[in-house]
């Protein structure tokens, strides 16, 4: 049996599924252990992510000892583990070498940048398991170079590059009519901005956004999905060129990303991390054939500039926002399936690597 482990939901975390997909070339019989609190899951660590600061600190320990007691206690079945970030492989992947487990690191984001509170510490510490584990993989080719920008050294030789490609289900020709239906019948003195993702504060740009729809009537946006701003958005009071759709389930994104002129993507230069962003948009708009509109920070940003894809935006100037894509929309063209010439067949590549 190959186990996969990871902090997150199952049904939360897309790259998961696409491990065990993978994966099942090692062995077929593959399952995951998840962080799902009370769930039917029978691979679940049952504590709730709730409480104070103390209580969540306390069970995430609690989980990060989970992972090798679980180890463990199934080893006589395991052949091969695939660990998750660091909070899985801090004590998994040891563990899984003392008992001569095959073992897999996939650093989907530095624990520094996402729950380690910028500490340099857990940088070095990721790449002394990175070193321990049989097998290294990351997001981006840019979280390689992460670790020598932090000055903290490098991941070993045999480190190998899995993006987040998504694994589109929708029939591209489906797309293609759904696509030209809505070109067809739009609005030209309009321009349709769609963000369909987690509602992030100070991070995203959606507070710019709001603020160009208030400033131009003939931006209209429409904003899907939870988070932190989820309140703002539902009390939003504003014209009413803003749609907020709320939650919304995969079937109904491909209608989404169809109805509009541009899908949002943007990344705050301010965060580190997203000098090294590996973001599912990306991917979305090659499949779609719609245009993106991204910060100068990403490292994809190269590649949308060089294929005209959609616009890259150095800053949020005010009041700028309508006239540049317009701009864009008027002169553009996009004409290759760079989506057929780099990912297609992507999936396929990584098994018969394996």
């Amino acid at each position: 049996m190959l186990i996969i482990f990871r902090s997150l939901p199952l049904s939360a975390d897309s790259r998961t599924i696409r491990n065990m997909e993978i994966y099942s070339k090692l062995d077929p019989n593959v399952e995951a252990f998840t962080w799902e609190g009370k769930t039917g899951n029978k691979n679940t660590f049952k504590l709730q992510k709730t409480g104070g600061k103390l209580s969540r600190a306390i069970k995430f320990i609690l989980f990060v000892l989970w992972v090798p007691y679980t180890i463990i206690r199934k080893r006589k079945s395991i052949s091969s583990i695939c660990f998750m970030d660091l909070e899985t492989a801090i004590l998994g992947v040891p563990v899984a070498k003392l008992l001569k487990i095959i073992s897999i690191f996939d650093i989907v984001d530095p624990f520094s940048q996402t729950k380690g509170s910028n500490l340099r510490a857990f940088d070095i510490l990721e790449i002394k398991i990175a070193k321990l584990a049989d097998r290294i993989c990351v997001p981006d080719a840019s979280r390689i170079q992460y670790y020598s920008d932090r000055q903290v050294g490098t991941l070993p030789n045999r480190v190998s590059v899995v993006e987040n490609v998504p694994n589109f289900q929708t029939d591209r020709n489906r797309i293609s009519i759904l696509r030209n239906s809505y070109l067809s019948n739009r609005d030209e003195k309009k321009i349709r901005i769609g963000y369909f993702g987690t509602l992030d504060g100070n991070s995203r740009g959606l507070e710019y956004l709001v603020q160009e729809a208030e400033i131009n009537s003939r931006l209209e946006l429409i904003i899907g999905g939870g988070g932190e701003l989820n309140e703002f958005f539902q009390k939003y009071s504003g014209p009413a060129n803003l749609n907020f759709i709320g939650r919304f389930n995969h079937e109904e994104l491909t209608r989404f990303l169809t109805s509009v002129d541009f899908n949002w993507a943007y990344y705050s230069p301010d965060i580190e991390l997203h000098r090294y962003a590996a973001p599912n948009k990306f991917y979305e708009h090659l499949y779609f054939k719609l245009p993106i509109i991204v910060s100068a920070v990403i490292p994809q940003s190269k590649f949308i500039e060089n294929n005209n894809t959609g616009l890259v935006l150095s800053d949020l100037q005010p009041g700028a926002l309508f006239e540049s894509c317009a701009k864009y929309l008027n002169h553009a063209k996009w004409e290759q399936d760079l989506w057929k010439a780099h990912y297609a067949n992507y999936w396929d590549d990584i098994r018969a690597a394996i």
